[in-house]
C-alpha cells in the first residue's frame, strides 16, 4: 500500500516536473525569438539610418517635416533598402486603364486628359509605388515631375519629392504631432483609413520613438 502511494506521488511529480519544462522551454524559445526579432529589426533601422539619415535630416528641415516620423515611414514602407523594389497594383492599373479607354471617370486627380497619350507601360508605371516612401506613379503628376523622379533611391532626390507631397497633402496633421492619423493617410488616404496591415500604425509608432532617439 504504502510502495503504491509512493509510486502515484513519484509518478505526479515526474507529470509536474517535465510539465513544468515544456513551459518554460516554450517560454525562452518565446524570448529567444523575440530576441532575435528585436536584433533583426535593430540592425534594418541601423541600414535605414545610414541609407537614409542625411537626406532625412535635410528635407525635414526644408519642409518643416519631423525627421522621426520620415524615417519611421521608411522602415514601414521598404524596410530601409537602399534600393527599394517598386510594387506594381492591379487595382490601380485596371482603375486607370478603365479612365483611358472609357474616357469617364477619374483616379483622385487623374482623368483622361491626363493619361490621353499614356502608354500600357506609362500605366503600369503609374499604377505602381516607388521608392523609399512607396509613393504612387500617379502622385508625379501632380507634382509635374516623372515616375523617375519618385522611384530614386538614398541619392536624396526621390526623399526630397516625397517630402514636398507629404507636406502639401498632410503636413499640417504633422505639426501638430498626430502622427497616428498621418500614417493613415500616407497607406490609405484617410486619417481614419483602415489600414491593409492592422499593425501598420502600431509598428510606426514604434519606430517614431525609436528615431527620435536617434535623430
Amino acid at each position: 500500500m504504502k510502495r503504491s502511494k509512493r509510486k502515484r506521488k513519484q509518478k505526479t511529480y515526474v507529470i509536474i516536473t517535465l510539465f513544468v519544462g515544456a513551459l518554460f522551454a516554450v517560454a525562452s524559445y518565446a524570448l529567444w525569438q523575440d530576441g532575435r526579432y528585436a536584433i533583426g529589426q535593430h540592425m534594418r533601422c541601423q541600414d535605414a539610418m545610414r541609407n537614409y539619415a542625411d537626406s532625412v535630416r535635410v528635407n525635414a528641415e526644408r519642409f518643416n517635416l519631423p525627421p522621426e516620423y520620415l524615417m519611421s515611414l521608411i522602415m514601414l514602407e521598404c524596410s530601409g533598402q537602399k534600393t527599394p523594389p517598386a510594387r506594381f497594383e492591379p487595382k490601380i492599373y485596371e482603375r486607370l486603364k478603365s479612365i483611358y479607354s472609357t474616357h469617364r471617370g477619374s483616379l483622385e486627380h487623374v482623368n483622361y486628359n491626363v493619361i490621353s497619350n499614356a502608354t500600357d507601360g506609362t500605366l503600369r508605371n503609374l499604377a505602381s509605388s516607388w521608392g523609399p516612401f512607396q509613393l504612387m506613379g500617379y502622385k508625379c503628376l501632380p507634382l509635374g515631375i516623372l515616375v523617375n523622379d519618385l522611384r530614386g533611391s538614398a541619392d536624396g532626390r526621390s526623399v526630397y519629392w516625397a517630402c514636398k507631397w507629404i507636406r502639401s497633402e498632410y503636413g499640417k496633421y504633422l505639426d501638430e504631432k498626430q502622427f497616428e492619423k498621418a500614417f493613415r493617410i500616407h497607406n490609405t488616404g484617410r486619417p481614419d483609413g483602415q489600414t491593409h496591415n492592422p499593425n501598420y500604425v502600431g509598428n510606426g509608432m514604434k519606430y517614431v520613438r525609436y528615431f527620435s532617439k536617434r535623430l
